[in-house]
C-alpha cells in the first residue's frame, strides 16, 4: 500500500469517527470512557481526518473498538462518506 493510500485511509477513519460520534451526540470524553482509548488519541485520530498534515497510526484493535462503540462495522469506518447534501 502506498503512503498516499494509507494517509487516505487514516483521514477517512478520522472523519468517520468524528461524524458518527457527532451523530450519537458523544463527546470525545464520553467516547474515551466507552472505548478505553484516551481522549487525546481520539482527538489526534479525528484531526488526521480533517485535512491537517498530522497523521496518527491506528491499530486494527483501535478500529475494532471504535467500530463497536459507534455501532458501525470496520468496513463502514474505513469507507469514505459523501458530504451531507445541503439541499436535503
Amino acid at each position: 500500500m502506498s503512503s498516499d493510500a494509507a494517509l487516505a485511509l487514516q483521514k477517512t477513519f478520522g472523519s468517520n469517527v468524528r461524524r458518527y460520534r457527532g451523530e450519537m451526540s458523544l463527546s470525545q470524553r464520553a467516547l474515551s470512557a466507552l472505548t478505553g482509548i484516551s481522549q487525546r488519541h481520539i482527538s489526534q485520530i479525528e484531526m488526521g481526518g480533517e485535512g491537517r498534515t498530522m497523521t496518527v497510526n491506528v491499530s486494527i484493535e483501535t478500529i475494532a473498538v471504535m467500530s463497536v462503540a459507534l455501532g458501525r462495522t470496520p468496513a463502514e469506518m474505513l469507507t469514505p462518506l459523501s458530504p451531507p447534501d445541503p439541499l436535503a
